[in-house]
């Protein structure tokens, strides 16, 4: 029985790992003991403990409360309660999902303490080394034991980079999977979803103003932004436009179930780009590069470097929907593919 410890920080983390856990309780607990561990990247009910009971999913075995608002000081704080974990029991590995701070400080420490290291998510990259998220990656996978990656892009930039081809397993994306168990709404309805969340486009109202008029402007119909209260805070003193209409975060499946039936989705989130593609949904992206590049060539994903031509970028989203397929290995067994890879990392001798 080998014991693996899955530490999650965030929302997205949680979405992720779910297919994962389902998969081990009904197939696995023979092989595999599972333990849960939290960071606390994410600590209130509606940033976290709302997804575990949208996925079904236990309290954490361990929460580490790692809460701050300096960066660094999260990181330490989550290396700190970690290594005390992972010290006083007996784990076999660690797995870590995605590009967050919780996933760069657990992967530092599983590997400090001589640890196999498996990163569900491995080889995504934009480029962009400017990006808190590329930052992590990149170290994450230049440490990690076995590479669980969800496209052939992603597999081949790991390649690139000199990673044994022997720890690069193609999942898939798990996120397909994840959506899988929702009730998905086909008929298109008027509104479209604004979803915003970059330090860059949020943090300073004189920078976000302009971008939801402009936006606004640009899209004749209901847009729906679910944002952060603190955003809302910012935006407070703003009259925003009658079309724009700010609410408090909504529960994933409810999320899921408005992204499934909008005429589009705008964005700056990784995460959206690849459910807007599995839903088939047409996603504007305000940013200048993805780490998801089959959501532009395969996928319903325009990126939009230019503010004033979103109205272009729509139509071009719109059009793309209408023939887009969704990328290889995306589907409802990739957390099988992935224990799979798991159980022959451990059995393969060396």
């Amino acid at each position: 029985m080998k014991n693996i410890l899955v530490v999650t920080g965030t929302r997205p983390n949680i979405v992720k790992i779910a297919p994962l856990y389902h998969r081990w309780k009904t197939t696995f607990t023979n092989e595999f003991n599972l333990k849960l561990a939290h960071s606390g990247q994410h600590y209130d009910y509606e940033m976290y403990g709302s997804f575990l009971s949208d996925f079904d999913l236990p309290t954490p075995d361990f929460n580490l409360e790692t809460k701050s608002n300096y960066v660094l000081q999260q990181i330490a704080n989550t290396l700190y309660g970690l290594e005390k974990i992972l010290r006083s029991n007996k784990f076999d590995a660690v797995l870590v999902v995605g590009d967050v701070n919780s996933t760069l400080a657990a992967s530092v420490c599983a590997v400090k303490l001589h640890l196999p290291l498996f990163h569900l998510e491995a080889g995504v990259r934009s480029g962009d080394q400017s990006m808190t998220e590329e930052q992590n990656r990149r170290v994450v996978d230049a440490i990690s034991s076995l590479h669980l990656a969800p496209t052939r892009q992603a597999q081949l930039n790991l390649n690139r980079e000199s990673i044994h081809p022997d720890s690069i397993i193609l999942v898939g994306n798990i996120l397909a999977e994840s959506l899988a168990g929702f009730k998905i709404k086909t008929e298109r309805q008027s509104f479209c979803i604004l979803t915003l969340h970059r330090p860059f486009n949020v943090d300073q109202p004189s920078q976000l103003y302009p971008i939801l008029n402009s936006i606004a402007g640009q899209i004749d119909r209901d847009i729906l932004f679910p944002a952060h209260p603190r955003t809302q805070k910012n935006l407070s003193q703003y009259k925003l436009p009658v079309n724009l209409k700010i609410m408090p975060p909504l529960p994933y499946p409810e999320f899921i179930t408005k992204l499934s039936s909008c005429q589009a989705v705008i964005t700056d989130s990784g995460g959206i780009q690849t459910e807007a593609t599995i839903l088939n949904t047409p996603c504007l992206t305000i940013r200048p590069n993805t780490e998801w590049v089959e959501t532009i060539t395969q996928g319903t994903n325009v990126l939009v470097n230019d503010l004033s031509k979103i109205s272009e970028c729509f139509s071009l989203a719109v059009n793309k929907s209408s023939n887009s397929t969704v990328p290889e290995f995306w589907d409802d067994q990739v957390s099988l593919r992935c224990w799979k890879a798991i159980q022959n990392f451990f059995n393969t001798p060396g």
